[in-house]
């Protein structure tokens, strides 16, 4: 979700789709210049903490004081996402990137099938499916509209 200029001048349905999605990330442009008037109030953090987030710990550090602990992060830590997937990310840029620019990925394609072989009662089965059939869907276009080989302008035809 974009808060384009200000979740609040959105109206109220914004704030419900943000609380309903709350894992979703909420892209806040600009270092969320448009939003310090409020969003401190949907933070979770002690008046003491946006103080130190605001400037507070830099003022501390320029200084020469310590830096002060205020605790962890509200809220649960997110999970990891997994050498699998860690793995796999890197390969399908690396592929992405040369797809882009008109060369023959797919040497990183068929690692990145590679990397998925999993079992079914694996964590990550559901994605590495996900990911099987979006790379198996590349192979049937292919098939039918062969890569223009060579380098080029992106975004050209």
């Amino acid at each position: 979700m974009h808060a384009g200029r200000g979740i609040p001048s959105l109206g109220s349905d914004a704030i419900e789709l943000a609380r309903a999605y709350a894992r979703a990330p909420l892209i806040l442009a600009h270092a969320a210049i448009a939003h310090l008037a409020w969003i401190w109030r949907e933070a979770g953090l002690s008046a003491e903490q946006i103080a130190m987030v605001a400037g507070g710990q830099l003022e501390r550090l320029l200084a020469g004081a310590e830096s002060l602990n205020l605790g962890p992060a509200p809220g649960a830590p997110e999970p990891c996402p997994g050498p699998l997937l860690e793995r796999t990310y890197t390969l399908l840029v690396a592929a992405a990137a040369r797809l882009t620019a008109g060369y023959p990925a797919e040497e990183y394609l068929e690692l990145a099938l590679l990397a998925w072989r999993v079992p079914p009662d694996h964590p990550d089965a559901p994605v590495a499916a996900s990911v099987r059939g979006l790379l198996d869907r590349h192979v049937r276009d292919l098939a039918t509209d062969p890569l223009r080989r060579g380098p080029r302008v992106p975004g050209s035809t």
